[in-house]
Parts: structure tokens; C-alpha cells; sequence
């Protein structure tokens, strides 16, 4: 565990540089920089439609049926993937649309829900086990703003970035333990704000195959908007300072 007075008094003159260099960052931001994650969600849907209109894609009943087939020892083999992934860079979106497309809706959210929380609980006493120390060494600086920010403000915090993932989730999850967020608000926190992502991403993997039903287009629709809202809502964050400062 690191010290922590030594901490404050090495990751001070770190801070004051976040500090000073986003204002340019900031500018950019506020011009449209956020705006990029909904054009590149757009984008590889719409490569996702050309992939399944051109090539010999297996339906959802085949793909389910194969998952079945698995049993329960596929099931809890994929329930320990998911969660061991999570603990990685590796996406959770990508995992919740694999989820959606294996087991469908209400089987994929069944898994992917509990699966990324309970995955967000490892991390987070996983960082506090680490400490500060550890984060800083492999998450450099971005794992040190996402601290300072999660530490300020709390259980409001974590629900924001779970909301709006301004920040990768499996940062966030390993930043809050550091950070001391007491556990039962950072699980309250994540429990909510990762259901409209997680459920939507669920969605796509199990309506994608079917790209013109009403249950893929509502889906896309919804994902479309939420990335959109994320994306105000991260300039609104920059202009204010929460995110720079």
C-alpha cells in the first residue's frame, strides 16, 4: 500500500499539470470532440448490417442452439469468462453483445448484468489490495485523474461515469477501490448505471441478426440516442471543469 502522505505530496505536481493542460484539451472538447464515440458506434453498425446482408451469417435460433447444446458447464464457463474479461481492458460491451447473441435478451441480461458487477466488485477490492502504487504504475495517467475525480465526488461520480462511460470500465472499477469509495454506494452506483448500457449492448446481440425486425431497430435507435446523450453530456462536464479539473 502506498503512503499517503508521500502520495499527496508526489501526485500534487501531477494534478496541477492536469490541471493547466486540459484547458486546450477542454476547447477541443467542447468543439465536437465527444461527438466522435456515436459517429464510430454508427459506423461499425453499419458495417455490422453490410456483414450480415453479404456473408452466410448463421441465424439466432442456430447460434442459441449451438449455446444450448453446451449445457450448464458451457453456461458457467461462459459466466467465468465474462467476468474474468472484465477484469481486463477488454470491453464489457463486446461481452454483453456476445451475451445477447448467445443466450438472448432476458438470458443475456440475465448474465451480463450480474456478471459485469460482480466482476466490478473483484476489481474494486483488487485496487484497494494493490493500492495506489500499483494502478499508477500500469494506469499512468489517466488512472490518476480518474482517482482525483472519483474521490471528489463520490457515489456521484461513480454513477456518472457508469451512466456515461467517460472512462473505461474496467479503470473506473479498480480506481474506485484506491479511491475508498465505500462499497455498498459504489455497488449501488454501478447496479444502476450500467443497466441502459449493458441491456442495450444485450439487445444488439440478440436482435443484430435479424436486422429488420422492430426489436433491432428500437435497439439500435436507443443505443444511438444514449450515445448521443453521453456525448452532451461530456462537453457539458468539460465546459464546467468537472472532467479537467
Amino acid at each position: 500500500m502506498i503512503n499517503p502522505s508521500a502520495a499527496s505530496t508526489s501526485a500534487a505536481p501531477t494534478c496541477e499539470a492536469t490541471r493547466v493542460q486540459p484547458t486546450a484539451d477542454a476547447a477541443d472538447s467542447s468543439r465536437g470532440g465527444p461527438l466522435w464515440r456515436p459517429l464510430a458506434l454508427g459506423f461499425a453498425l453499419v458495417l455490422a448490417v453490410l456483414a450480415v446482408l453479404m456473408l452466410d451469417v448463421p441465424g439466432p435460433s442456430e447460434i442459441r442452439a449451438f449455446a444450448e447444446s453446451a449445457g450448464p458447464l458451457g453456461l458457467v464457463l461462459f459466466i467465468a469468462i465474462f467476468v474474468g474479461l472484465t477484469l481486463t481492458p477488454v470491453p464489457s460491451s463486446a461481452l454483453a453483445v456476445t451475451a445477447g447473441l448467445l443466450y438472448g435478451f432476458v438470458g443475456g441480461a440475465l448474465i451480463a448484468v450480474p456478471s459485469a458487477i460482480v466482476a466490478a466488485l473483484i476489481a474494486y477490492y483488487g485496487g484497494r489490495t494493490l493500492g495506489a502504487d500499483a494502478l499508477l504504475h500500469y494506469g499512468k495517467q489517466p488512472a490518476l485523474r480518474a482517482v482525483t475525480f472519483l474521490n471528489r465526488r463520490g457515489f456521484t461520480a461513480v454513477l456518472t461515469v457508469r451512466l456515461v462511460p467517460l472512462l473505461p470500465f474496467w479503470l473506473v472499477n479498480y480506481s474506485s477501490g484506491v479511491a475508498g469509495i465505500p462499497v455498498l454506494g459504489y455497488v449501488l452506483a454501478t447496479s444502476i448505471g450500467i443497466l441502459p448500457g449493458m441491456l442495450g449492448f444485450v439487445a444488439v446481440g440478440a436482435f443484430g441478426t435479424d436486422i429488420f425486425s422492430w426489436q433491432f431497430a428500437a435497439t439500435i435507435t436507443a443505443v444511438f440516442a444514449f450515445s448521443m446523450c453521453g456525448a452532451y453530456a461530456v462537453q457539458r462536464f468539460t465546459r464546467r471543469g468537472h472532467l479537467t479539473n
